[in-house]
């Protein structure tokens, strides 16, 4: 971003005292004072609290080279961004800027310079004809989208309580999230079928004059099988292209290096006088043309686009896809066993609640529910049970022994949810000091982050546990300006050093928190009354 000559000046000079931090500690003391200072205004309140969230979010799961250059980042955002934030601010509060104050953006243009608006409605526009192919293509989205809703509210989860061990810091797993049906209902209607027209159009001229909702249904097992079938070979292909495009990445240029041995004459030199003497074997290595990685066809690079298209769509509607959600995705989601599965549900569900059940009878239910359905399908099974089932019978644990059961790396949804728990329970621990939760609840909320930890601390999800005590080490950052800012960094520091002991103590932990944290309710109970 452009920078005034004053401006680039401080965003220099706070880069080189940045460049001197050592670890992530002085980082965040030196990043907790960089935005205090910078953004110590009335109206900076908002815009100081979104940069904490922001970066005290970023660090986690970060290396050392990335949190600095995140904190480059977020220094010359501070710098660019927030005159423009302050007039923002004077606007709605009413308040005239300084009159000496940097103007941040633009004046308000004139009357004059404005463009003329109308502010007469726009006519609507009639419906198309009942037996139109637009009609019919509206009747098939209706058909698909609708299926695919109905298909998606199996895996339905009850309202959270907080604090809970299935607390979501950003966005719930696709399936829970509500914004997803729609983003497929916009993917289906704005990208794929308009690809696929012209086959549409046939199974459409097939019933002339016929009313489009009851040429659908007339058409229904012809265009489940075009769409499954078209989508199905799209996954297909937009795999084929990301295998052959990982492929090429990796092999570099159509050559490589091998070790060659070679004999040289041995070379001698006296007196500046050189002669030959026997001979030297050797090895050296050589640049060896090899057979190029396939490179992929125009109907792999177009699947490869649509799959980025459906990740656009969804990214515009909220929600942020995760790689393996491709096109089988939506492939799986309209072919998977519907009524099988909700079958099998009422007593899943039933098993997942009760705090009686065995163990072993719900894995074992979930295993024999989940076979024969698409990975995705087994996944957002578990998770749905994690969710229904974490206060009775179907915890954490059971969630993680069910994925052991599973063949590992098939089910990168479950592996996701799984790996995403401690950093999501770490961040529920700083939103309940945020909302000075009461000293039992936030008890809890400690112990079931501690719980998720004893349970992951098998060697295998370092990186999420080192990522949850990101979230702890960056407090100082996160609550800077807070009134109880020291409080709450000591139990950040707390937790962090706690977290890293080779003997969890989750009673001792909590014990020694709320030393610290009983002030803090006190003075909130006494405000509040």
């Amino acid at each position: 971003m452009d920078l005034a000559p004053d401006q680039t000046q401080l965003y220099e000079d706070l880069c080189t005292k940045l460049e001197q931090q050592q670890d992530q500690t002085q980082l965040i003391q030196f990043m907790a004072g960089i935005i205090a200072s910078l953004l110590r205004r009335r109206g900076d309140a908002q815009f100081r609290d979104a940069v904490q969230n922001a970066f005290a979010d970023g660090l986690a799961g970060r290396s050392w080279v990335a949190q600095r250059e995140l904190a480059q980042e977020v220094i010359a955002m501070i710098i660019a961004k927030r005159p423009e934030v302050a007039l923002a601010w004077q606007r709605v509060s009413g308040e005239e800027p300084h009159p000496l104050a940097r103007r941040a953006v633009d004046l308000p243009a004139s009357d004059d310079d404005l463009p003329e608006i109308s502010l007469e409605p726009r006519p609507e526009t009639p419906p198309p004809p009942a037996d139109s192919f637009d009609a019919f293509m509206a009747a098939v989205l209706d058909d698909l989208a609708g299926s695919l809703t109905h298909r998606v509210a199996l895996f339905k989860v009850p309202a959270r309580r907080f604090p809970s061990p299935t607390y979501v810091h950003e966005q719930p797993f696709i399936l829970h999230a509500e914004a997803f049906a729609g983003a497929a209902r916009t993917f289906f209607r704005d990208v794929l079928l308009p690809l696929w027209r012209e086959p549409l159009l046939m199974l459409h001229q097939r019933q002339p004059g016929v009313e489009a909702a009851v040429a659908v249904v007339g058409a229904r097992a012809d265009i489940w099988q075009l769409v499954t079938g078209r989508l199905e070979r799209l996954a297909r292909k937009a795999a084929g292209a990301g295998a052959k495009l990982a492929a090429a990445r990796a092999g570099g240029a159509d050559y490589q290096v091998v070790e060659v041995p070679v004999t040289r004459k041995r070379t001698l030199s006296v007196l500046g006088v050189s002669f030959s003497l026997g001979s030297t074997n050797e090895t050296v290595k050589r640049k060896v043309p090899v057979k190029p990685p396939a490179r992929p066809s125009s109907e792999e690079m177009l699947a490869r686009d649509l799959e980025n298209s459906w990740h656009d769509v969804a990214a515009a509607a909220g929600l942020d896809l995760p790689a393996a959600a491709d096109l089988s995705l939506l492939h799986a989601l309209l072919t998977f066993d519907a009524e099988r599965l909700v079958g099998d549900l009422p007593g899943l569900l039933s098993l997942a609640r009760d705090e009686q059940a065995e163990v072993e009878a719900i894995l074992d239910g979930v295993v024999a529910a989940a076979d024969g359905h698409p990975p995705l399908i087994a996944d957002a099974l578990a998770i749905t049970l994690f969710a229904h089932g974490v206060n009775g019978g179907f915890g954490f644990e059971e969630l993680v022994r069910l994925e052991n059961r599973w063949p590992a790396g098939n089910h990168p949804y479950l592996a996701t949810e799984i790996a995403r728990r401690p950093r999501d329970l770490a961040f529920q621990v700083r939103d309940g000091l945020r909302r000075r939760l009461d000293r039992n609840n936030m008890g809890l909320a400690v112990i079931m982050l501690f719980e998720a930890w004893r349970v992951l601390s098998d060697g295998r999800h370092a990186a999420a546990l080192e990522a949850a005590r990101t979230v702890f080490s960056a407090f100082p950052i996160a609550f800077a300006g807070d009134a109880d800012e020291a409080v709450f960094s000591d139990i950040g520091a707390l937790l962090t050093k706690n977290l890293a002991a080779s003997e969890l103590d989750a009673a001792g932990t909590v014990e020694a928190i709320m030393r610290l944290y009983g002030g803090v309710v006190a003075a909130n109970n006494a405000r509040v009354n």
